[in-house]
């Protein structure tokens, strides 16, 4: 049985900074107010022959607390401003038998994209670009996807005071830091937009308003931020290395 997907839109926009180190990811996660912090086991499927990997387009199914999530990202139809990126993204929330079946045995995802279709299409929110999209998945994804890789991330979200062109805010972020295979560690600060922090304007803060603002109170710390590939793209590279020297040691 599954879930509603109980989504209000399929458009991503975020604003995603790297951290040059774990001093600063130290120094911004001191300055948080009211910070969260969630757990987060991301496990990424595909097909064989990794069709998806080559479409640019990520399948993760995510453990975070009680909950448990499958979401479709596409990196093929994205445009990125800087370090501000649009995409399409599709998330729903899977019963936790289906979850554990899914990791096991694979995950059809043909029933997912029809209640997708079903709840995003019909809405004000619809366009020939999703349904688009959507064809392509369907066309991809006929056969149960298999995992081919996981990594942990923590992540804390919290509040920050910037200084945007109608005077001082809150803004909500979100700090990561992510452990990829090999004892890689990586960090990086997000904004995802409309952003929910409390707003004393009336409006919501534009994303190149807060990427500006958020370069300028990083220097404060002595911190120089810089773009980054997406965590998916990170993930398959460090496989793909490991699977090379895997290749040449034998």
């Amino acid at each position: 049985m599954l879930n509603s997907p109980q989504m209000t839109s399929w458009r991503e926009i975020e604003l995603k900074l790297a951290l040059p180190d774990e001093d600063a990811w130290h120094w911004v996660r001191e300055r948080l107010a009211e910070p969260r912090v969630k757990l987060q086991n991301n496990h990424f499927i595909d097909s064989p022959g990794a069709p998806l990997r080559d479409a640019r387009i990520g399948v993760r199914l995510r453990r975070e607390g009680e909950r448990r999530l499958v979401t479709v990202k596409s990196d093929g139809q994205i445009e990125t401003e800087g370090a501000l990126s649009r995409r399409i993204e599709l998330e729903s929330a899977v019963p936790l038998a289906a979850f554990d079946e899914a990791l096991e045995d694979g995950l059809l995802l043909g029933p997912w994209i029809d209640n997708w279709r079903a709840e995003l299409t019909p809405s004000a929110d619809g366009s020939p670009e999703l349904e688009a999209f959507l064809t392509r998945l369907e066309r991809l994804t006929s056969e149960p996807l298999q995992r081919f890789g996981s990594f942990d991330n923590e992540r804390t979200t919290g509040t920050l005071r910037l200084d945007l062109a109608d005077g001082p805010q809150r803004i909500e972020v979100e700090l990561d830091r992510t452990h990829f295979p090999g004892g890689r560690t990586d960090f990086e600060l997000e904004v995802e937009f409309p952003t929910k922090g409390p707003t004393a304007t009336g409006r919501e803060a534009l994303p190149e308003e807060v990427q500006r603002a958020l370069i300028d109170w990083l220097a404060e710390g002595g911190i120089h931020p810089f773009e980054a590939a997406s965590k998916l793209a990170r993930f398959q590279a460090i496989l793909e290395s490991e699977a090379t020297r895997s290749t040449q040691s034998n």
